[in-house]
């Protein structure tokens, strides 16, 4: 490459894994090399490893290689040959959700063992058409969904030569309903689709499933070779096999000298502790036992088979005698020991649950746990006084150790328990208090630029490829002439704008127009929220700071689980970062999207526009602290001079267009209250509004002249509670309900709510914050800037009737799949 000055090169993920080898490739070889020439650098032909990807774009950018060179693809001689190009995205995943099938990205989220990461193979190529199938209902699954990869197109091979049964039945797969004709290749690959990017999860016919979980092999392969130096890199295979009746799973690794064996115990137990299954048996082969294709992949079936004919010559094996072996785990600890196994602790650890980055699932089944073995212990009251909010607080060290202390007296933990609950409340309740008062302060100075207020042509907008932010981009492209510059999560701007494009499609709004809009008026900078000066280099800072003049911020984390800290990097810091680069350089305008969960459970009857909750009054979950915090730090600057609207939307529901979110707090509570035909009794105000009706509405107040009422409710003209929405829901689409008062609908939700429930990771919310929801019926919003807001604009959409918003919401569930037709499912 460098001695040619070659432009386009290919490999496998091993080849690249092998230039990473200090034995293989020492520095000293790479002295003159120059790979500045390249435009295209793929790694394809098998999984790709988020390690090697990383590790070899940093260390070979030091002799030329292009970031946006270096790239991900995917393809099959059955379609001659390129599927996708271009993946550059690393996404984080939960892994033991995707062992059970189903997928779910982590953001924000503090890296821990219980995620994986996966490298973007790319978006499909022109005139490729492929879809995500499930290989045995043969449905199209969409996107963000796992399932068997099928493409069609006219680079698709016409068959096997001399094999027409093979080739009909890999080559012309159809998918139920489909009336297009289409014949598909079935490429044998797991994958999905996830912001227009082809994802490859592994080989259907390697698959391990054991006890109805997934297993991909080649991440089994991959810890196993992390294990020990005496292991061949790429020289490792992991397959089922039967053994009793029941699938185990089997483990062969090439090893560099027969004099030296790594650890079976060590391979077992990191394998055991990060992915969350017992190998039945680990063993040793010489080199070049392993078979492989002329490719260089492993042939994992025919080492399969020369297994189970016994004839790989082995030279030591090792069979697992059980679970506990180098985890030993007695009692009480015995019954966490999930918690143990899935984020690979010892349980002496001083950091905190928060500060392991539990996810929502993992924290809701954690309090059922504890609740359970509370009562148990016959301290039914205590119980109750266990919540997310505390328990994040915990070390894991404390944690383990109360659990030890009930295995020795079972009367003393819980005095301990109680005192140290009553503690961790008043320090926890001292700390949040302190740390928002503190951080709703304006530290660094204010000093405008002398040059005055321009008229608003850019702005920096954030939060684009979110569920809201794709909306209200689109609608003040279609209101302003601005240019627009949007902060984005991305490897590259390239990148940066199909994300944007993706969040378009997926709330169903993309037009050719639209994505014209979107090629001639809006950047992208690579950047994060959470990071100082948002992410971005100086010279794109400078740049900013004098180039824009207005800045739109939309971004946020939204979660009703994780507490303040956890949520305070994306929510507080990046509104600070944002802040300090309105007062550098000219004078700018600042709009802020905040919620009207600033006034957290207020129980006012009426809560107006002015109101700001200065006393910060009722908040006590994480999502409302950070918002109130974000809007007084925005009011504080206003204070400094500059200019500041504010939007507090309620509860965003489906658009028009049909385009929801699984997230919405609306959507997850009324998809249960559907499935188990149970209801609420509450006269609570909620203000169900449409998406894209807010984001238009939001658009045109956008380049109003700023007037002394700068902040806007974005609520319902009409009063309405989730009676009337269920009622709703029963007169058009026969829903049938039973209802309830608060106290018993939770008990009923306690009752019912599965993992499989999209409600159940808010479970612990809904239980610790009834009470406070039951209290603030009477409460009602004011929105009345916001209506004559509406009015100056002209020419904006007016609320729609609750039939109709009700319509949206129950068409995107059915569509999603979240609920079925009436009468098909209902609670025992």
């Amino acid at each position: 490459i460098s001695r040619v000055t070659a432009t386009t090169t290919s490999a496998p993920n091993f080849a690249y894994d092998y230039c990473l080898r200090e034995d293989k490739l020492p520095d000293e070889a790479l002295r003159g090399i120059d790979l500045s020439s390249l435009q295209i650098m793929i790694n394809a032909a098998e999984p790709v490893r988020p390690d090697t990807f990383r590790r070899f774009r940093e260390r070979f950018q030091h002799y030329g290689l292009q970031p946006e060179a270096y790239m991900v693809a995917y393809g099959l001689a059955e379609n001659t040959l390129a599927v996708s190009l271009h993946g550059r995205q690393t996404l984080t995943v939960n892994k033991l959700l995707l062992q059970q099938g189903t997928l779910h990205v982590e953001l924000a989220q503090q890296r821990n063992n219980n995620q994986i990461q996966l490298v973007s193979c790319g978006k499909p190529l022109e005139r490729i058409e492929l879809r995500i199938v499930d290989p045995d209902f043969r449905t199209d699954l969409g996107d963000n969904r796992i399932g068997e990869i099928w493409l069609d197109g006219e680079s698709k091979c016409g068959g096997y030569w001399n094999r027409p049964d093979l080739s009909r039945e890999t080559f012309q797969g159809t998918i139920a309903n489909d009336r297009t004709g289409h014949g598909y290749l079935r490429t044998g690959d797991l994958g999905f689709l996830h912001e227009g990017e082809l994802f490859v999860c592994g080989r259907v016919k390697d698959l391990i499933i054991v006890r109805g979980v997934n297993y991909y092999p080649q991440d089994i392969e991959a810890i196993v070779e992390s294990v020990s130096p005496e292991i061949r890199k790429g020289c490792t295979t992991a397959f089922s096999v039967d053994v009793d009746g029941e699938a185990r799973v089997v483990v062969v690794a090439e090893v560099k000298n027969e004099r030296h064996l790594p650890s079976a115990a060590a391979i077992a137990f990191a394998i055991r502790t990060q992915y969350f299954i017992e190998p039945h048996t680990v063993a040793f082969v010489r080199r070049r036992s392993i078979s492989k294709t002329t490719s260089g992949k492993i042939s994992r079936s025919k080492v399969r088979e020369t297994w189970l004919r016994g004839e790989l010559p082995i030279i030591e094996s090792h069979v697992s005698r059980g679970r506990d072996v180098g985890l030993e785990l007695t009692g009480l600890r015995d019954r966490f020991r999930y918690v143990i196994e899935l984020y690979n602790l010892t349980g002496r650890e001083e950091f905190t649950i928060a500060e392991l980055g539990v996810d929502s699932l993992t924290m809701v089944t954690l309090i059922g746990d504890i609740k359970d073995l509370l009562e148990e212990h016959g301290a039914g009251e205590l119980a109750d006084e266990v919540d997310v909010r505390l328990l994040q607080k915990l070390t894991i060290a404390q944690f383990f150790g109360l659990l030890d202390e009930a295995e020795r007296d079972s009367q003393k933990p819980l005095e301990a328990l109680r005192e140290l609950l009553r503690i961790l409340r008043e320090e926890h309740e001292a700390h949040e208090s302190e740390c928002m008062r503190a951080d709703a302060q304006l530290t660094f100075p204010t000093v405008w630029d002398d040059r005055p207020p321009m008229l608003v042509s850019n702005v920096l907008i954030t939060g684009a490829s979110g569920f809201f932010g794709a909306f209200l981009l689109a609608s003040l492209l279609k209101r302003t002439s601005h240019t627009f510059y949007a902060l984005v999560r991305a490897t590259d701007p390239a990148h940066g704008k199909d994300r944007v494009r993706a969040a378009l499609r997926r709330a169903r709004i993309w037009t050719p127009a639209l994505d014209a809009e979107i090629d001639s008026r809006v950047h992208i900078l690579c950047g994060d929220l959470a990071a100082d000066h948002l992410g971005l280099s100086l010279r794109q800072w400078e740049f900013l700071a004098n180039h824009i003049q207005a800045i739109c911020h939309n971004g946020a984390l939204v979660n009703y689980v994780l507490n303040y800290d956890v949520l305070k990097p994306h929510n507080v810091d990046g509104t600070r970062e944002l802040l300090r680069l309105a007062f550098t350089g000219p004078k700018k305008a600042f709009h802020l999207i905040s919620s009207t969960f600033i006034f957290g459970w207020s129980t006012e009857n009426v809560l107006s526009e002015s109101d700001f909750n200065e006393k910060m009054a009722h908040l006590d979950f994480g999502y409302a602290q950070t918002k109130w915090v974000a809007e007084q730090l925005v009011l504080a600057a206003e204070r400094k001079g500059l200019d500041v609207q504010i939007y507090r939307p309620a509860l965003l529901s489906p658009s028009s267009g049909g385009a929801g979110s699984r997230d919405d707090i609306g959507i997850r509570l009324l998809a249960f209250m559907i499935r188990y035909g149970i209801a609420v009794k509450a006269l609570n105000q909620v203000s169900f509004l449409p998406a894209d009706i807010v984001a238009d509405n939001v658009a045109a107040i956008f380049d109003l002249p700023r007037t002394a009422g700068h902040t806007f409710h974005i609520t319902t003209d009409e009063y309405y509670n989730i009676m009337d929405v269920t009622r709703t829901m029963t007169q058009l689409y026969g829903y049938e309900f039973t209802y309830h008062d608060i106290p018993d609908f939770l008990k009923k939700m306690n009752a019912y709510c599965t993992r499989n429930d999209l409600l159940y990771p808010l479970l612990d919310f809904f239980n610790r914050s009834y009470g406070k929801i039951e209290a603030m019926q009477d409460k009602r919003y004011s929105n009345k800037r916001y209506r004559q807001a509406r009015e100056e604009a002209g020419n904006v959409a007016g609320d729609p009737r609750l039939d109709t918003t009700v319509t949206f919401m129950v068409e995107y569930m059915l569509r999603e799949g979240i609920v079925d037709k009436a009468g098909r499912q209902r609670a025992d």
